[in-house]
C-alpha cells in the first residue's frame, strides 16, 4: 500500500493544507520549527486510525491547531492498496450486495480508496475516527477532483455511539485480561489468596479474580467460572460489535444501521500494514536487538538473513556487527568492530537503529524526521544511497535539513516547508532548488569538510563535474568536492571576493572558480584571470557552455538511444552517425542567427546605471531637488545610451565580420550547445532541458576516450588537488 496523496486541516501547526502526487519517497525541507515533523506525525495519526472499529483514542488538545478544539482535526489520504487486495475487496462487495453486481462491476477502474479521518470529543477524550471512505479513479484533492464513490459516510451522531461501544469493549477488555491472569493461579495460591485480598503482585486490584476466589468452593470450580466468565464476556463483546446502530449510516447501497462487512473487512487489512516512525531522537541499542541478531545465529535459515544485515551494516558504516552471548546473566550483546555498541559513535549507533529497525519490521511506511542527525557528510550521502534503495520496497517520509539529501539526483520529490502563521508546502522542482539554498542558508560546515570548493555557475555544471569525478576518479569522497551554484556568472563578483576566500584559505581549503565562455572576448577573459583574487585559481572554459563540449555524433548518438529508451519509446531510433551528424549541421545553421543575437546582445545590451552621487541626503531635502536629481540620472543614461548605440552603428559591420570568422574557425564553440541537443532530440520525440536526469545520461555514455580534452584537462586538475 503506498499513499497518493494527503490532506490535513487544523492539526497542530497546520491550518490546512494538500499534498498531491506524492512518491516512494518524499522529502521535507524547512527550517526549524516550520512543522516538517507535524506532517509526518499527521501521517502517523492516520494510520494508526484504520482501525476496524471505525474509531480510536488518538488526540489531545495540543494536536488542534492553536489549541482550537472547536474545530475538528481532519486528515484525510488516497490510497493505493495491492492489486490482490483490492480485488478481494471488490468479490465482497458483490457477495454483500448481490443485486448491485452491475454497478460494482464498473467501479473496477476506481483505484484510489480515500479515506476521511476526523476528531470528535467526549467528556475531555479526543478520537479520530473513520469520517468517510471512497473510490474515485485519480486523488480527490485536486483543483478539479474527480467523482467520487460513496462507501461508507458516518455522521457525528454514529460517531457517539462507536465511542460508547469502544469504551465497553475496553472494559470487557479489560476484564478479560484479569480472567486471564487467574487462569495462572494454581491450587497453592488459590488456599493462599482465600479471603486475603493480595496487595502486591499482578492479582493486586483484580476484584473480579478475587471475588471469584472466595465464591468457588476448590481450584478446579474457580477456573470452570472463570473460563465461562471469559465465554461470556467474548459473546458480549462480539454482540456489541455486530450490532446495529440507533442511527443510520450511509453506505454503498444507501442508508443503513449496520457497517457493510466489506468494509470491515477492508480496515481489518488496512490495520495489518505495518507503519515504521523513526523520530529525531531514536531509542538506544537494546538488549531485545542483541537477542533478535543473536536468534538469526541459531535459528534454522537465519544465518543468511543475519549475513544480509551484517553486509548492509558493512556497506553503509564500514564496520562489521555480530551478536554473541554475554560474559554475565545479562543476555546477548551486540558487538560493532569487536567493542560493545555503546563504546561507538553517536552516528554509527543512531545509524544502526535505523537499519535494525526497518530490517525486523519490514514496514511498507516508514517516517523518518533528520536521518542526517550526527552523521558525517559522507555518511550522509551512503544513508540516503540506502533510503533511496530502500524505496523500491516501502514509501519513505523524511525530514531533513541535508543538503546531501536535497542535492542528490534521486531527489525528486521534495516540499519547501514554511511557516508563517501556519506551516505551508510547496512541491519543488530542480530548479528550484535554489530557493531551498535561501531558506536554510548554505551548509557551511559541510562545505568546510571539503578539501577542494569548487564555484559553478549552475546546476548543469554541478552536476558533469560529479559525474565525471564519480565515472573516472571512483576512489575520491563525494565530500572532498564541495560545490557552490553562483546562479549565473553574473554572482560571481559576489563569491569571488578577496575576504571570503581568505577565510577559506585560512582553513587549507583550495578554491576553483569555473565559467563558461559565452561570448567573451580573449581580452575581457585574460582581465578576469588577471584580476581574480590569488591563491583561489579561475578556469574559464573556451566554450559557451558546458553542452558544446558533448556535441560529437557519436556522443549524441548514444545519448539519443539510451533517452529513448528510459521514455519507451521503440521506433524512429537512430543507429548512425552520419543521421546524427547531417541533422546536428542544419540544427548548427539554423542556429547562426540566434548565435549572432548573443554575441551582439553580450557586448552591446549590457545594463546602463546613472552615476550621480550626493556626499549628504541633505542635499535632496525638498521635491524640486529631488526632481533635480532624477532629471540629472535620466539625462547620464540618455547620454549613455546614445553613445552606446553610435557606438554599435559605426561598429556593426566590423562585428558581423569578425563573428563571421568566429563562426567559420569555432561554431562548434559559440552556438547554444544546450539548444543544439534539444533541437536534435526533439527530431526523434523526446526533450533535452539540462536536467540531472538528463546531465547523467549525457555522462554516462560518455568514455574516457571521448570525455573533451578541455573539460578534462580542468576537472583532472580538481582531482589531482584533492589527491594531493
Amino acid at each position: 500500500m503506498r499513499l497518493a496523496a494527503l490532506k490535513i486541516e487544523n492539526f497542530r501547526s497546520v491550518d490546512a493544507l494538500v499534498l498531491n502526487e506524492l512518491s516512494n519517497i518524499n522529502i521535507f525541507v524547512g527550517k526549524n520549527n516550520s512543522g516538517k515533523s507535524n506532517i509526518l506525525k499527521s501521517i502517523d495519526i492516520f494510520m494508526k486510525s484504520l482501525k476496524k472499529q471505525l474509531i480510536v483514542k488518538m488526540y489531545d488538545k495540543r494536536d488542534f491547531y492553536c489549541e482550537r478544539t472547536v474545530r475538528p482535526v481532519k486528515i484525510a489520504c488516497s490510497l493505493e492498496i495491492k492489486d490482490d487486495i483490492y480485488q478481494e475487496f471488490i468479490r465482497k462487495m458483490m457477495g454483500e450486495y448481490p443485486q448491485l453486481v452491475a454497478g460494482i462491476e464498473n467501479m473496477k477502474s476506481l483505484r484510489n480508496i480515500n479515506i476521511y479521518t476526523s476528531s470528535i470529543s467526549n467528556e475531555d477524550n479526543y478520537y479520530s475516527y473513520i469520517e468517510k471512505i471512497t473510490l474515485s479513479n485519480s486523488t480527490p484533492f485536486s483543483l478539479q477532483p474527480p467523482h467520487e464513490t460513496n462507501l461508507l459516510h458516518i455522521e457525528t451522531s454514529v460517531a457517539h455511539e462507536l465511542i460508547q461501544r469502544q469504551t465497553l469493549i475496553r472494559e470487557f477488555t479489560t476484564k478479560q485480561k484479569q480472567l486471564e491472569d487467574g487462569l495462572q493461579i494454581n491450587s497453592e495460591d488459590f488456599t493462599r489468596l482465600k479471603d486475603r485480598r493480595p496487595s502486591y503482585g499482578r492479582l493486586r486490584g483484580n476484584d473480579i479474580v478475587f471475588d471469584l476466589i472466595n465464591s468457588s468452593g476448590d481450584i478446579h470450580e474457580f477456573r470452570n467460572r472463570v473460563r465461562e466468565e471469559l465465554d461470556n464476556y467474548h459473546q458480549e463483546k462480539e454482540r456489541i460489535v455486530n450490532s446495529q446502530t440507533e442511527n443510520e449510516l450511509e453506505v454503498f447501497s444507501g442508508r443503513t444501521k449496520l457497517i457493510p462487512n466489506h468494509v470491515t473487512w477492508l480496515m481489518e487489512q488496512l490495520e495489518k500494514v505495518v507503519i515504521l516512525h523513526e523520530s529525531e531522537r531514536k531509542s538506544p541499542i537494546e538488549k531485545k536487538d542483541a537477542e533478535r541478531l543473536l536468534d538469526l545465529k541459531m535459528k534454522r535459515g537465519g544465518t543468511e538473513q543475519l549475513e544480509q544485515l551484517q553486509n548492509i551494516v558493512a556497506n553503509l558504516l564500514n564496520v562489521k556487527v555480530d551478536a554473541f552471548k554475554g560474559d554475565t546473566a545479562e543476555g546477548a550483546e551486540i558487538d560493532v568492530d569487536n567493542f560493545l555498541v555503546d563504546m561507538n559513535g553517536t552516528g554509527i549507533r543512531e545509524s544502526l537503529r535505523l537499519i535494525l529497525d526497518y530490517e525486523f519490521s519490514k514496514p511498507e511506511i516508514l517516517l523518518i524526521e533528520e536521518p542526517e542527525v550526527h552523521l558525517h557528510f559522507e555518511l550522509e550521502r551512503k544513508m540516503f544511497k540506502y533510503l533511496v534503495n530502500l524505496s523500491n520496497e516501502v514509501q519513505i517520509f523524511m525530514t531533513t535539513h541535508s543538503t546531501a539529501f536535497i542535492d542528490s539526483s534521486e531527489a525528486n520529490n521534495i516540499f519547501l516547508v514554511k511557516k508563517n502563521q501556519s506551516t505551508e508546502i510547496n512541491p519543488l522542482k530542480n530548479d528550484e532548488l535554489s530557493e531551498v539554498i535561501n531558506e536554510l542558508g548554505i551548509n557551511m560546515s559541510s562545505l568546510l569538510l571539503s578539501k577542494v570548493i569548487v564555484f559553478v555557475e549552475g546546476p548543469t555544471d554541478e552536476q558533469i563535474i560529479r559525474a565525471y569525478l564519480e565515472k573516472f576518479h571512483p576512489l575520491l569522497s563525494y565530500s572532498d568536492v564541495g560545490i557552490v551554484r553562483m546562479t549565473g556568472v553574473g554572482n560571481y563578483k559576489y563569491y569571488a571576493n578577496v575576504y571570503a576566500l581568505e577565510i577559506f584559505n585560512n582553513y587549507g581549503l583550495k578554491t576553483i572558480f569555473i565559467l563558461d565562455s559565452d561570448s567573451r572576448t580573449e581580452e575581457e577573459i585574460n582581465r578576469i584571470i588577471e584580476n581574480h583574487p590569488a591563491p583561489s585559481i579561475i578556469k574559464v572554459l573556451p566554450k559557451r557552455c558546458v553542452e558544446n563540449y558533448f556535441l560529437s555524433p557519436a556522443i549524441l548518438l548514444k545519448f539519443i538511444q539510451r533517452k529513448m529508451n528510459v521514455a519507451g519509446l521503440r521506433t524512429n531510433i537512430p543507429s548512425e552517425e552520419d543521421v546524427i551528424n547531417a541533422k546536428m549541421e542544419q540544427i548548427i545553421d539554423f542556429l547562426y542567427p540566434e548565435t549572432v543575437r548573443l554575441f551582439l546582445s553580450w557586448k552591446y545590451l549590457k545594463p546602463i546605471y546613472p552615476s550621480v552621487h550626493f556626499d549628504k541626503k541633505a542635499q535632496l531635502d525638498t521635491v524640486e531637488k529631488v526632481t533635480e536629481w532624477i532629471k540629472d540620472g535620466t539625462k547620464l543614461v540618455e547620454d549613455k545610451l546614445l553613445l552606446s548605440y553610435t557606438a554599435f552603428e559605426e561598429s556593426l559591420p566590423n562585428e558581423l565580420v569578425q563573428f563571421s570568422k568566429i563562426w567559420t574557425e569555432r561554431r562548434y564553440d559559440v552556438v547554444p550547445g544546450d539548444k543544439v541537443i534539444d533541437l536534435l532530440c526533439s527530431e526523434f520525440g523526446i526533450r533535452y532541458n539540462k536536467s540531472k536526469m538528463d546531465i547523467e545520461l549525457l555522462t554516462q555514455v560518455v568514455t574516457m576516450k571521448e570525455w573533451p580534452a578541455n573539460l578534462n584537462e580542468v576537472l583532472n586538475e580538481i582531482a589531482s588537488i584533492i589527491k594531493d
